[in-house]
């Protein structure tokens, strides 16, 4: 959907400095990507955006038309949540980390529509700080190994 750029210095660093230890930079991407895909998953527990802005609240028409009244937002039948839970969301290289979905109405969700609000849950093209900071524990931890 959208690559994500980390500008946090510290991060920078500590990654370089990681690089300069190991070749395999693979654990680490798997990590980063395991603790994303909680962040994302965090997302739709809470009904927030990756920035804490709550999403819209669903309309009273769209919560008697869901099943059992459900009013839990984008998870009617956790179709979407499910994707990026599912074992295969995350791939990491020795480079990079992806937290991916195959539903193909996701990016109407994250970005919205002329008749749909968007509800993000992945992260826009800079991570939340506090993102960047449980990213900087990894690989501070990976160092320490």
């Amino acid at each position: 959907m959208t690559a994500i750029t980390i500008e946090n210095q510290q991060v920078l660093v500590a990654l370089a400095h990681l690089q300069r230890q190991t070749e395999n930079l693979q654990p680490v991407f798997e990590a980063v990507g395991q603790q994303l895909r909680s962040l994302i998953i965090d997302c739709f527990e809470q009904e927030k955006s990756p920035d804490g802005i709550n999403w819209a609240a669903l309309d009273p028409k769209t919560i008697r038309q869901r099943r059992n009244g459900s009013n839990k937002i984008l998870q009617d039948r956790t179709r979407l949540l499910r994707s990026i839970a599912a074992p295969g969301a995350v791939i990491a290289i020795n480079s990079f980390a992806e937290v991916t979905t195959d539903v193909e109405y996701a990016v109407f969700h994250q970005f919205g529509t002329s008749k749909m609000v968007a509800r993000p849950f992945f992260p826009s093209e800079i991570l939340p700080q506090n993102w960047e900071t449980e990213i900087l524990d990894i690989i501070n931890n990976h160092l320490q190994n």
